[in-house]
């Protein structure tokens, strides 16, 4: 009876706040309520292995924090979709806000029971509470810069890093909570080699493969970002006045920006996300690796190449050796083939006559051999080349 009233609740909920639900939205709503909800039946019945009364509160426990985290996800699906439409009203937006504080205040007065009743028990308690608190906050921060930059049009730039650092601080914060806690469960638990131990060694794999990616994450975004500030100076006020054009790789207005060689002016987030995926200029598609290398010229070089000379070897990609058969396997029923010894690493290849007289010498020895051999096949021993004495039968 109480979880039908429970389902009876949430229709009325997502009819009055989300209206009619995208299938996407249904599905992520499945995929996170499954997951939420297999785990949660691991945790309580089979690591802590409570009594039925504790069973009960448990039950009731996680129906109350997976109802507030169903729709806290179904508000950052839902202002994702408010975000990138250009069609979204402003009561929309209103709807959105309100269930979000709504969820946060129930969200930080179900801690503070925790901390008042439930001492004992608290850290497994208040974890969901936590990572709860933390999704709302992060969508609700994005919800602001958002809301903030409709109204008083902020520098795109800037609104940029404030939603990526929004989003590697809780992200980060969630993914360490939710380690300390399985480390807490299998402090718990102990250890006795079955499938609840397997399946928890598992989620901390996991969770620390993420923690780890997303802390190499943010020092390949700050190399990135200092990288890009030592080859690209900045525009000046002037030369963005000059311009008076909008970025082209995002299409919004440019308060700052960094100049490429060949004049053009882009957003440094832009510009770091493109040289990702391609190494030219977005606009005129000039290889931007010439213009660094144009502009290292003027620095001195602590090393110094000799001038070339007729008798000095050259360091490039060069063939060794290559052999094609040219048709003769074709008399025998054999596909055509062809062999090639490539040096790519720069080994330094000798120029000398000898060096070039084995090189021929080798080639016409293994062509003359596989001719022999062609036109022999039906002996069964084969003279060597050269060797006019008859085989023996």
């Amino acid at each position: 009876m109480i979880y039908c009233l429970l389902i009876l609740l949430g229709k009325v909920i997502t009819r009055f706040f989300f209206g009619n639900l995208r299938v996407i939205e249904c599905q992520h709503m499945y995929d996170r309520l499954l997951n939420f909800l297999l785990f949660k039946v691991v945790f309580v019945g089979a690591i802590l292995e409570p009594k039925w009364e504790e069973l009960f509160i448990w039950t009731a426990w996680f129906t109350v924090l997976g109802f507030l985290r169903i729709f806290s996800m179904l508000c950052r699906d839902r202002f994702e979709h408010l975000a990138a439409s250009s069609e979204s009203t402003m009561g929309e937006h209103i709807k959105i806000l309100t269930l979000l504080v709504t969820i946060l205040v129930l969200d930080v007065a179900l801690i503070f029971v925790c901390t008042l009743v439930f001492r004992s028990m608290v850290f497994l308690l208040t974890f969901e509470c936590f990572t709860l608190c933390l999704d709302t906050v992060q969508t609700l921060f994005k919800y602001v810069i958002q809301l903030r930059e409709i109204s008083s049009e902020e520098d795109f730039e800037s609104r940029s890093i404030w939603l990526y650092y929004t989003e590697f601080v809780t992200d980060t914060l969630i993914l360490a909570a939710t380690l300390c806690h399985y480390l807490h469960i299998m402090a718990l638990h102990g250890i006795s080699f079955t499938l609840i131990d397997a399946v928890l060694f598992l989620n901390i794999r996991s969770v620390f493969s993420n923690l780890r990616k997303k802390i190499a994450g943010y020092r390949s975004y700050r190399q990135a970002m200092n990288s890009l500030k030592r080859r690209y100076t900045s525009a000046t006020k002037e030369e963005l006045k000059e311009f008076n054009d909008d970025c082209a790789i995002c299409r919004e207005p440019m308060d700052s920006a960094k100049k490429l060689p060949c004049g053009h002016l882009f957003h440094s987030l832009c510009l770091r996300s493109w040289l990702e995926q391609d190494g030219s200029c977005p606009t005129c598609r000039r290889t931007l690796l010439a213009g660094n290398d144009k502009k290292n010229e003027d620095t001195p070089q602590t090393t110094h190449t000799p001038p070339t000379s007729p008798n000095t070897p050259e360091t490039h990609e060069a063939s060794l050796f290559r052999f094609n058969s040219g048709g003769l396997g074709s008399s025998w029923g054999w596909p055509d083939f062809s062999v090639e010894i490539i040096s790519r690493r720069g080994v330094e290849l000798p120029t000398s006559s000898s060096y070039n007289q084995l090189s021929v010498l080798l080639r016409q020895n293994s062509v003359s051999d596989l001719q022999s051999l062609a036109g022999q096949s039906g002996a069964e021993t084969i003279p060597p080349h050269g060797n006019n004495e008859p085989s023996h039968q």
